[in-house]
């Protein structure tokens, strides 16, 4: 299933994994959490999803709670990177 994200600016474009994997290893997590969590935050967003469309900032939170099991520090620096 094709998931739309709706950016912050109102733009919307095409879920990617590629993209939030490489998020993940920007805020300092390793190559094993970022392939981890990003494919388990997909998962999730498949299941949860509705009409195929979600916020940025509702990926955001589930990638967020998904690395703070996983590492806080990185957690931390993924909540508070911002585009």
């Amino acid at each position: 299933m094709k998931i739309l994200v709706e950016k912050k600016t109102g733009k919307t474009e095409r879920f990617s994994l590629y993209k939030l994997y490489q998020s993940i290893l920007r805020a300092g997590g390793s190559t094993t959490i970022a392939q981890h969590v990003a494919g388990r935050a997909a998962h999730i967003l498949h299941d949860s999803v509705k009409n195929g469309k979600t916020t940025a900032n509702e990926i955001k939170a589930k990638v967020a709670a998904l690395l703070k099991k996983a590492n806080a520090k990185v957690a931390e620096s993924y909540q508070k990177f911002k585009k």
